[in-house]
């Protein structure tokens, strides 16, 4: 079934062409892997821009390269693997030859919800230095608003086409995606410690007053994003709503 879905010549992926997944961003260094930073998040949470980060200050380049739906499908395409007898050792072999960086670094960004086909493909990567990075975001309403206005949207960074118009208050379904939210960092929380891997923990809110304090230790001296961080009044009026309907359903009970 996977494999199907990996291999669909047909699909259209709907991804921008200044995508960090593009071929163009392709290192090639032919550089040993030395080093992997692996972010564990959950949509919405700021990874894309802390991967901007990591990306502009040279150390590396995180996607999510294990996202079944569209960017593993797309790569699975470019790269070219198609032996269905070794299809996890194919990938994570492209994956280290175009994606590991000039100094030696494998960025990967995980949502809670990749890492079951993650540790499919974990046992193919080479025994080396690996940190993992938890990050999280303290607002889970703004989050899961973000969530949901990016699902409706198809907006989900700056690359894509903005289409607010179409975006209708709908409690039942902001509240799902708070659910799998809170979900999936469990999720994450227990394969850390299922598999005893000590881990950083980030908190975006954070993370945006100062990068260079929590990012330093990964080599950030400054800070460097060409991404913005996305916020407009459409999805403040949104949270507004929602806070004040989940507050009402909840305050009397």
């Amino acid at each position: 079934m996977i494999f199907i879905l990996l291999h669909n010549t047909t699909m259209k992926f709907n991804i921008p062409d200044n995508d960090f997944v593009q071929p163009e961003f392709d290192y090639n260094s032919n550089v040993k892997l030395e080093k992997i930073v692996i972010i564990v998040s959950t949509p919405r949470s700021g990874s894309t821009w802390l991967s901007d980060i990591l990306y502009r200050s040279g150390i590396c380049l995180p996607h999510e390269y294990f996202q079944p739906f569209q960017y593993m499908p797309f790569l699975f395409n470019v790269w070219n693997c198609n032996d269905k007898n070794k299809i996890e050792e194919d990938y994570v072999n492209n994956l280290i030859k175009h994606r590991t960086s000039s100094v030696g670094v494998l960025g990967i960004n995980l949502h809670g919800s990749h890492l079951p086909l993650f540790m499919k493909y974990w046992p193919y990567f080479p025994s080396v230095d690996t940190v993992f990075i938890h990050l999280t975001r303290r607002d889970k309403i703004k989050q899961a608003v973000s969530y949901y206005h990016a699902s409706v949207s198809g907006e989900w960074s700056e690359h894509y086409a903005k289409n607010n118009d179409s975006i209708a208050f709908n409690f039942k379904l902001i509240k799902n995606r708070l659910n799998k939210i809170q979900h999936w960092e469990a999720v994450s929380l227990a394969f850390f410690y299922k598999y005893k891997i000590n881990f950083d923990s980030i908190v975006y809110e954070d993370l945006v007053v100062d990068p260079v304090l929590y990012l330093k230790k990964y080599g950030v001296s400054d800070f460097q994003s060409k991404l913005n961080r996305q916020s407009d009044i459409k999805k403040e009026e949104l949270y507004e709503k929602f806070i004040d309907m989940f507050w009402g359903n909840n305050s009397l009970k």
